[in-house]
């Protein structure tokens, strides 16, 4: 049986206890120790020892997965990672990207020279993206360099999702703008889609810190909670990579999604909580997306995207992250719980909040002894949304400012008051 395929089984069958939705098995501390030892003896140690084929090539991808889930960056890995680069080119593009990806996540600096050389070499515009942002990670002056050289070597960059959103990045286009109370209040009372239950989700641009989600019902009304304080929880919208939201595995990417239905899931590492299946446009139908247009095929133009939001919205790039992420083809952005050990990531700004792959995370916890839940922000996320009757909507992360600290509901209270003034009047 291929790596792969087993580590599939093991994301898919950790056991959870169904007669009972609030214990995950899987998260105690015997089940924790194996499937830790399984990710690095296996999936990580033992693919990387062997021979980089394009018959094992599949079984790296995955150990990179593994490597950058437990923030594995020992010498062994690094040796690993590096010794992998005298194939990159014989190998598929996914691979070159899955070994981007975890030189992007893991080693900040110490690949310089092969990113250089990706960017000189590569025709793939993700690759290209993915190298130009780790140098400019390095060295931020390079930022108006590679914005010429993008523009030279691909004539069509504004007319390709990704290049489009790198060029606006590095024209620093991406970075939150001033934005005066009476705007806000604006966004917070617009009605997007008449009759829609409206989810909004303020982040920070550094997405190591959490944001903060609230929910507006049909009526214009936030949801309050049982003391009629107004309903909030905290969202993690960062990756474990860190990427920019236009880019396969990256941060949650700004702009509007739609919300439809509530799931489950049987990922291990997101657990038995119910979930919220998030879809970027291009990812369904426009008719589902946008359910006043009639058109069923996959798509959607900018103009009726950008019309979704309030005229002084529209001439934002940032918002349209989301309009080009689904051009570019990412999928499955979740609101979800999560069973990942937050140990992994002990010293960030973000713990014990657990990152995902792109998804906004709620902070769950479970017991290590019994596998029981002890708190959990998901489920009255989950619980309140149902009790608006809505069965679908749209969901909008917006960044609020480069702050270094989480969103407090305490700094979207005000607007929300007077929003709701406003649609009342």
């Amino acid at each position: 049986m291929k790596l792969t395929i087993f580590l599939w089984i093991l994301m898919c069958t950790m056991p959870w206890a169904t007669s009972q939705p609030r214990q995950f098995l899987g998260a105690t501390r015997t089940q924790r120790m194996e499937q830790e030892r399984v990710l690095k003896d296996e999936a990580i140690r033992k693919t990387l020892t062997g021979a980089l084929t394009s018959d094992t090539a599949p079984d790296w991808e995955t150990a990179f997965w593994a490597m950058e889930l437990m923030q594995v960056k020992d010498s062994f890995a690094f040796g690993a990672v590096k010794r992998a680069f005298s194939a990159f080119w014989e190998q598929t593009p996914s691979f070159q990207r899955a070994w981007m990806e975890v030189v992007f996540t893991l080693f900040h600096s110490q690949f310089e020279k092969e990113m250089e050389e990706v960017t000189r070499k590569t025709k793939h515009p993700k690759l290209f993206a993915m190298a130009v942002l780790y140098l400019v990670r390095i060295n931020p002056e390079l930022g108006q360099n590679y914005l010429t050289i993008t523009k030279n070597r691909f004539k069509d960059a504004t007319e390709n999702p990704i290049l489009n959103m790198l060029l606006y990045q590095l024209t620093g286009n991406t970075k939150p703008v001033s934005t005066s109370e009476e705007e806000w209040v604006k966004l917070l009372s617009h009605p997007f889609l008449a009759g829609e239950t409206i989810i909004f989700s303020f982040q920070r641009h550094n997405r190591d810190f959490p944001g903060r989600t609230f929910i507006r019902k049909a009526d214009g009304s936030f949801v309050r909670d049982s003391l009629e304080s107004l309903f909030s929880i905290p969202h993690l919208a960062r990756a474990v990579t860190n990427l920019p939201g236009y880019l396969t595995n990256g941060n949650s990417p700004q702009g509007i999604l739609r919300w439809e239905g509530i799931s489950h899931t049987e990922n291990s590492f997101i657990g038995p909580s119910e979930v919220l299946p998030l879809y970027l446009p291009f990812e369904i139908a426009e008719n589902r997306f946008l359910p006043i247009r009639p058109d069923t095929t996959q798509s959607l133009a900018l103009h009726d995207y950008l019309s979704l939001w309030p005229a002084s919205w529209r001439n934002r790039p940032a918002i349209t992250e989301a309009y080009w992420a689904g051009k570019a083809g990412r999928f499955e952005i979740w609101a979800h719980g999560t069973t990942i050990n937050p140990e992994f990531y002990p010293n960030t700004p973000f713990y014990p909040n657990t990152p995902s792959l792109g998804c906004l995370t709620a902070s769950e916890r479970w017991s290590l002894e019994t596998g029981k839940l002890e708190q959990s922000d998901q489920i009255p996320f989950i619980q309140q949304l149902k009790k608006t009757g809505a069965k679908a909507g749209f969901f909008v992360i917006v960044e609020v400012d480069d702050q270094l600290k989480p969103v407090d509901d305490k700094d979207i209270k005000k607007w929300v008051q007077l929003a709701e003034h406003h649609i009342k009047r």
